[in-house]
């Protein structure tokens, strides 16, 4: 098995791309200060986006796609959203595994 360079590097410009803006974010709020449901709205933001991601999915996918909600509102809910992507793709790997 190869590795494409160009993927790779496609990756690397990503995980930059993401640190910039996340560090940018940081450096930018600390010249405001945050109402609450500004707060709470920036806190309910990364489960938002996963929703918009995975819903599409889980809707193509049928009983695997439900395997990925399942798991992501499971994450969720338990406060613990770093687990909830690779989490997802494991049930849903798992899920398609059995059914075939």
């Amino acid at each position: 098995m190869s590795v494409d360079p160009q993927t790779l590097l496609v990756i690397a410009m990503m995980a930059v791309v993401s640190y910039v803006t996340r560090a940018a974010g940081y450096f930018l709020l600390g010249f405001f200060t945050l109402t609450d449901p500004v707060r709470r709205g920036l806190e309910a933001l990364p489960g938002a986006v996963l929703v918009s991601i995975l819903a599409p999915m889980a809707l193509r996918d049928g009983i695997a796609g439900l395997t990925i909600v399942l798991a992501v509102a499971f994450t969720l809910l338990t406060r613990r959203e770093w687990l909830s992507v690779p989490l997802a793709v494991a049930a849903a790997a798992s899920t398609r595994a059995l059914i075939g």
